[in-house]
């Protein structure tokens, strides 16, 4: 596997930790339903895209602008749409919804506090029906990390 292993300090992934539990509070709280078959534990899925947020702007050394949530059609960090994978082996994931042109980043955990940022495509190119799979409970496109971009500052 190759890419660009990061390591976030223990201060940097409690505040990670933070702010995902946050903005999952914030879902919660506005009484939204779960997007793209998340289930009561989704608030994972928010505390390790925080993490990746922070390992992006960590890397590229600009601010990380934690208020923004999930995507919303707006970059997490800079001009990147980050997406973090629990796993070394995980794939991208992009909706039908994702920005075309936007250029989404796949960071992953390798072990806890290093991560991976594994690389990148545009979402046109990421929405292709051969990446379409629905016997994941979660419809998507999966990009593999072979079908990736390097990550480039």
């Amino acid at each position: 596997m190759t890419g660009e292993d990061v390591t976030l300090t223990l201060p940097e992934l409690r505040r990670g930790a933070y702010i995902g539990i946050d903005r999952y509070m914030r879902v919660l709280g506005r009484g939204l339903a779960l997007e793209h078959g998340e289930h009561h534990d989704a608030w994972q899925n928010h505390v390790l895209g925080a993490w990746g947020e922070a390992v992006i702007a960590k890397t590229v050394g600009c601010y990380w602008p934690t208020d923004i949530g999930p995507d919303g059609g707006v970059a997490d960090v800079a001009d990147y749409h980050v997406r973090t994978g629990a796993r070394p082996t995980d794939r991208l994931i992009l909706h039908d919804e994702d920005d075309d042109d936007g250029l989404f980043v796949l960071v992953v955990v390798v072990r806890l506090p290093r991560f991976r940022i594994v690389g990148c495509c545009r979402g046109r190119d990421g929405k292709q029906a051969g990446y379409w799979r629905t016997d994941t409970g979660r419809p998507a496109y999966f990009v593999p990390q072979p079908g990736l971009h390097p990550f480039r500052r």
